[in-house]
């Protein structure tokens, strides 16, 4: 594969240069029937997972589940596993490890090696979200990146560690990309590895199409969940003694590619559970072509590739002078937005000057290895006599997800006992830079089997109480019984449409985020009397869509309470950043009366070794 160098890869220099719960009832729970999951061998290419089987109202115990099998879900059942911990479920709303987000990816990380300085990385992160990052998080991934890598190399996964990229207008963080394992690239060859020593642990149980609906509590401490499957509609309860939250972002489903399986579900369940939720308001997107999917758009500025508006200019130089479309994402977002609204609007992409249509595209392709979905959409669109170099395509931005979520310590533990979080669902960090998801998601995913394995070593036995395992079971399946107008796709459509408009979502005033606000108010209201499932599909999408209703919910009321502008959310009625009275964190918790209860924490700067300069506070 033909890449460029870490000192070479910026927009200007590539110009430059070219069973015992009795307490649940007699009758209530029926036992699992189970059928033997596949076991692994040194062949394993990524095949599906044959999930285990559960009659309705079964009942499965563990010590651990987990829930989401990304790159966060995968790690954490090795090193809870490795840890000491032998009974473990791992269950997903899709395939176990093929259907989630991660797996579509690049598969591209952030690692620091042993001659980067992490004080000038740390510096980066920590400036790219103003201020807001959890520092002791970043210190302690950074710190252990490389020893995750060589753990990888060692079960075989084959990084181009020569050759690393540089984005979003950094000069020291730098992506390692170019995974491959076994026939499999990219994100497919991470989960494809860790998928593979996963099921070398013998023992670990798999349940694949299982929504988990509700988590269950005991005197205030995790006792298990509740789950439907998305095929043949049967309730299950896992009695377990600790949880590990390991799911994806809010995106409301948005556009950008891979993003439509992205509904906020860990965050829900989190949330209603009593956790905390805090970063709500950093809502990020990307730049994406109207007609097909691509991921990493934002990445083409250092090819080469230019964004133009309805008058041809190239705009991005005027935003920043330095990178123009090689800024941040969060700027060139943005800036097309304003463009838009300005009148300027729409937005194409061009890729037809001499740097890319010669040379830009050449090095761009070869970062898809072949086997790669976006390769086989690039030569698609070859086929189909749609060349990029030579015509100019419309390009928007597309909701990449909400990166605020669930509040936790640096071990990934939340206040809750026995609940612990990975991947997107921990609250880290409310910036925006590549790599940075896929770092966090590894690292919190064997720090959550770390510290779950060391809860559950002293844990004593839960149970569940049989009136909460019949309310839950029947909360799952309540919406089949449902005699409504509105389906959910009605329903998640409406959401799009008060949250998606530029003027809302990137431009952001009060007045707009509180007549959108109104707007969710008035759907929450329809969907909780209108909205129903006709089969067991739809009866996912129904709690998709209401997790993402309350994710729309905290978004713009998080968006209107922080009356400056900061990373990814920019108000035009506050557009400077206030260190002095904003350099807080928002939480959201659940009330008694089931509303969210805001509150406001101090993020404890005196503690960090990274601070805005004086004068600026």
């Amino acid at each position: 594969m033909k890449k460029f160098s870490k000192f070479g890869l910026s927009r200007r220099t590539f110009l430059a240069g070219v069973a015992a719960v009795a307490a649940v009832g007699k009758g209530a729970l029926k036992p699992a029937s189970v059928e033997a999951a596949e076991t692994a061998d040194s062949n394993f290419k990524g095949e599906f997972v044959l999930s285990e089987s559960y009659a309705d109202k079964a009942l499965v115990e563990t010590d651990l589940l987990i829930v989401g099998t990304g790159f966060a879900g995968l790690w954490a059942g090795i090193s809870a596993y490795d840890k000491g911990i032998k009974n473990i479920v791992m269950v997903d709303k899709g395939s176990i490890g093929n259907s989630s987000t991660a797996s579509l990816t690049l598969g591209s990380t952030d690692i620091l090696y042993p001659s980067d300085s992490k004080e000038k990385w740390l510096e980066e992160y920590v400036k790219g979200a103003d201020y807001l990052s959890r520092q002791d998080m970043w210190e302690d991934l950074l710190s252990t990146s490389y020893s995750r890598m060589q753990k990888l190399q060692s079960w075989g996964l084959k990084y181009d560690t020569v050759h690393r990229l540089i984005s979003d207008g950094n000069k020291y963080i730098s992506i390692t990309a170019g995974a491959e394992w076994n026939g499999l690239v990219l994100g497919k060859a991470v989960v494809g590895v860790l998928l593979n020593e996963l099921l070398k642990r013998k023992g670990i149980r798999y349940y694949s199409k299982t929504l988990i609906t509700q988590l269950l509590k005991e005197n205030g401490r995790i006792a298990g969940a509740a789950g439907v499957n998305r095929v043949d509609g049967n309730s299950v309860i896992f009695k377990a003694k600790a949880v590990i939250i390991a799911t994806g972002q809010c995106s409301f489903s948005g556009q950008h590619a891979l993003m439509e399986l992205q509904t906020g579900n860990g965050y829900a369940l989190a949330y209603d559970a009593g956790a905390t939720l805090n970063n709500m308001e950093f809502l990020t997107f990307d730049i994406d072509p109207g007609a097909y999917g691509l991921e990493g758009g934002s990445l083409l500025g250092a090819f080469g590739a230019r964004v133009l508006n309805r008058k041809n200019q190239d705009f991005m130089w005027k935003y920043d002078p330095v990178n123009g479309m090689d800024a941040h994402v969060r700027l060139s977002t943005r800036s097309m937005a304003r463009e838009v609204k300005e009148g300027r609007g729409p937005i194409f992409l061009d890729r037809t000057q001499f740097c890319y249509s010669l040379a830009g595209q050449y090095f761009w392709k070869g970062l898809l290895p072949d086997g790669s979905w976006q390769k086989t959409n690039e030569v698609r669109l070859g086929e189909l006599g749609h060349d990029v170099t030579k015509r100019l395509d419309p390009f928007y931005a597309h909701s990449f997800g909400i990166i605020g979520a669930v509040k936790a310590n640096v071990d990934c533990s939340t206040e809750i006992p026995g609940l612990f979080v990975a991947g997107i669902t921990i609250s880290h960090d409310p910036g925006k830079i590549k790599g940075a998801e896929s770092a966090r998601a590894m690292w919190s995913g064997e720090r959550s089997g770390e510290t779950a394995s060391s809860y559950l070593a002293n844990a004593p036995d839960v149970a569940i109480d049989a009136d909460q395992a019949r309310l839950a079971m029947e909360f799952a399946k309540k919406p089949l019984d449902i005699s409504g107008d509105l389906t959910p796709s009605e329903v998640l459509w409406e959401i799009q449409k008060a949250v998606f408009p530029y003027d809302v979502s990137l431009l952001k005033s009060e007045e707009r985020l509180k007549k959108a606000l109104n707007r969710i108010y008035e759907i929450k209201s329809d969907a909780a009397e209108r909205m129903y499932a006709k089969d067991p599909h739809e009866l996912i999408k129904y709690h998709e869509t209401m997790n993402m209703l309350l994710c729309a919910e905290l978004f713009l009321l998080a968006s209107i309470e922080r009356k400056e502008s900061r990373e990814c959310h920019y108000r035009e009625d506050y557009p400077k950043i206030n260190h002095t009275e904003w350099l807080k964190w928002i939480n959201f918790s659940k009330a008694a009366d089931g509303t969210p209860h805001i509150a406001f924490e101090r993020v404890p700067i005196e503690n960090y070794p990274l601070k805005p300069n004086e004068g600026d506070l």
